[in-house]
């Protein structure tokens, strides 16, 4: 499977869009066209995770806020009715994102899968 496919798996789990970046500056290995990640964005959320502590995140010049963290497994951001959801697996970092018409448990359990099956195989 390519790495775009999981990105449409995603997607028609309930996730708005999504992303799938390399951990350590792996960089971007899919993502649904709009999109707009970066080095620093990725950082961050890995930063984050890393720490376990609850910081906030921006993400297209907007700030979310850090709802939830489990140090070394995911993270939740929330920005009125839109979110980030992102998980982490051994090498990589599964992004989720929602908007006002999405249901963020949805999302989360999408994003959830998906990095449970990239950590059962290798990734």
């Amino acid at each position: 499977m390519s790495w775009d496919s999981y990105i449409d798996n995603l997607k028609a789990q309930g996730c708005n869009e999504a992303a799938i970046c390399g951990i350590n500056g792996g960089g971007v290995w899919a993502k649904s066209v709009s999109v707009n990640v970066d080095a620093t964005f990725i950082s961050s959320a890995e930063n984050i995770i890393k720490s376990g502590e609850p910081c906030g995140i921006s993400y297209k010049g907007e700030k979310y806020i850090c709802i939830k963290v489990d140090k070394d497994d995911n993270a939740q951001f929330k920005k009125s009715t839109s979110g980030i959801v992102v998980f982490k697996t051994n090498q990589a970092l599964v992004f989720g994102f929602y908007g006002p018409e999405d249901q963020p448990g949805k999302v989360t359990a999408a994003v959830g899968k998906i990095a449970d099956y990239l950590k059962s195989s290798g990734y």
